[in-house]
């Protein structure tokens, strides 16, 4: 009878108190015969790259993570999929997040010919395959060479090498793979009266790529002079690259800013001849911050002065936590914590940049300095930054100076699923360069500045990383190691293109690594000096 009361009584109260809100992220997918697989937190999808024998409609999920506990999927997770089509998942903590999981299946495809001009030009949407021979070649007895236009292993043709000989009207081949797929391939061989061109060219500062159509099969190359000179230079046949008829050179030992003529050869024919001009060996400014002022009214400095005689250090391209009062934006300092300040001790000149973290009331503030604008203190805990400066060269490496002197971690708020952090550990320092192409309007920040970073918690899961899709070239030092002298470092940046041309710099130095997540050593210090690109 008590029973029966109680639990009478229980059902008239009414439960008011609301359910917490928790965003499951998830941090890891294991899916059998992946090439790659992709987790976008921000916009909840999951992007798998599949090897070309796997069957789409069958992708087996074996495994997935979240950085929540409790999290439950509908339709499950693991399991097998049919991803032909995006598939619509729904994750259940106290609330329901739509997600969605996608599958490619990209499809190395080539079809060659003895005695090819130039590329073989694919259309994978109308099956439709061209190829260009010599303007007097027997088109009804042509060789095939090589031929992949379907998945590898699962493929079955019509016809092999040796059943395609007759272009005169071009052939049909039909492909045929072993979960059902049938296509029907139109393949064309055309004659051309051009045997060798350079099609595109793309100088740097040091360097170039020229791209050229030659005769696959014949001695494919590039010569190359300063204008106005007389002697042909050869580009080594190691800096050569061939693919069919296509063949790319890449030229080096160039000087910057220099006018240079090219041809490209196939055998003993010669394209008609190019001109290029180098791009300049453009250096940061205020790469040694000799140039610094105070802030108007304040008792602290910005990285420009308005006054200076170089016209590139009169307005802000260094930043730091501090804020840069004269656009009216205040950082730490507003609070009295000054995390970046000029130092007499300096490896060049007579100044260096001294970055020192800090904190208050138990949460870190760590110094910095970057490429960009300090935009906002949010609450007492975070800040927002716009990352980058206007920039089209392409630098090899970045070369600098620097002294660190660090500690073990004091201050642990946060850190990402896969760098745990736990107060004792040895802290670490970060210095960052790279160019990309970020579009503010995409990116959240400002023309001059495009890539908006805020370290609040709600927005650490999209924080800045090497992993960002605008990065064209970027290098990453990161080290635990105190180094009392100044010691020169240099760190090579890595292309991810060769033809994606950048709008934009972003150098990032930190005394805390997982700063941006209030953890690290309270006391570490970081000097910074000469820095150069290198190209």
């Amino acid at each position: 009878m008590l029973f029966a009361f109680t639990a009478l009584l229980g059902s008239c109260i009414k439960n008011d108190v609301p359910y917490p809100m928790v965003v499951p992220n998830v941090t890891s997918v294991t899916v059998d015969g992946a090439l790659s697989v992709d987790i976008n937190n921000d916009s909840r999808t999951i992007s798998i790259v599949l090897d070309e024998p796997l069957n789409l409609q069958k992708v087996k999920i074996s495994g997935i993570e979240f950085d929540k506990e409790n999290v439950t999927s509908v339709p499950s997770v693991v399991g097998v999929h049919d991803l032909t089509n995006p598939k619509v998942l729904t994750f259940k903590t106290y609330q329901n997040y739509e997600w969605v999981i996608s599958a490619t299946q990209p499809v190395e495809r080539y079809f060659t010919v003895q005695g090819q001009v130039g590329p073989t030009y694919i259309d994978e949407v109308n099956h439709r395959v061209i190829v260009y021979v010599r303007e007097n070649s027997d088109l009804s007895n042509i060789t095939v060479t090589a031929c992949k236009l379907g998945p590898a292993v699962i493929t079955d043709y019509s016809l092999d090498k040796s059943q395609m000989k007759d272009f005169t009207s071009g052939i049909v081949l039909t492909l045929t793979t072993k979960f059902g797929l049938n296509e029907e391939w139109h393949i064309f061989v055309e004659t051309t009266d051009s045997s060798v061109e350079i099609t595109k060219y793309d100088p740097w500062t040091r360097e170039a790529y020229v791209y050229a159509d030659g005769v696959a099969g014949e001695d494919n190359g590039f010569r190359y002079r300063a204008a106005g000179t007389s002697n042909w230079m050869t580009v080594p046949k190691a800096d050569v690259s061939q693919k069919g008829g296509d063949f790319t050179g890449h030229i080096t030992g160039l000087d910057p800013l220099t006018e240079y003529e090219c041809i490209a050869y196939s055998g003993a024919e010669t394209s008609e001849i190019i001109r290029f001009t180098t791009e300049e060996a453009r250096q940061v400014p205020n790469h040694s911050f000799e140039t610094v002022s105070k802030i108007t009214g304040k008792d602290y400095f910005k990285w420009y002065d308005p006054s200076s005689p170089d016209p590139e250090c009169r307005s802000i391209w260094w930043a730091s936590g501090n804020g840069e009062g004269s656009d009216g934006y205040n950082g730490t300092a507003t609070l009295g914590i000054i995390l970046t300040e000029p130092d007499s001790d300096a490896a060049d000149g007579l100044l260096s940049a001294r970055a020192q973290s800090s904190q208050l009331v138990g949460i870190l503030a760590c110094g910095n300095l970057f490429t960009g604008q300090f935009t906002e203190i949010i609450g007492t805990s975070a800040g927002a930054v716009h990352y980058g400066r206007p920039w089209t060269t392409r630098p090899r490496a970045l070369r600098l100076c620097y002294k660190y002197a660090g500690g073990l971690v004091d201050c642990v708020e946060d850190y990402p699923p896969d760098d745990v952090v736990k107060k004792g550990d040895k802290d670490r320092f970060q210095i960052f360069v790279s160019v990309g192409d970020w579009n503010y309007k995409e990116y959240g920040g400002s023309p001059e500045s495009p890539v908006r970073v805020s370290t609040t918690k709600a927005e650490r899961s999209t924080l800045f990383t090497p992993q960002n899709a605008g990065i064209i070239a970027c290098g990453n030092f990161v080290s635990s190691e105190d180094k009392p002298e100044w010691t020169e470092l240099e760190i090579p940046l890595e292309y991810r293109s060769l033809e994606r041309k950048p709008t934009h710099i972003i150098i990032i130095c930190a005394v805390n690594y997982r700063g941006d997540y209030m953890t690290g050593y309270s006391g570490g210090r970081l000097w910074l000096d000469n820095f150069r690109l290198e190209y």
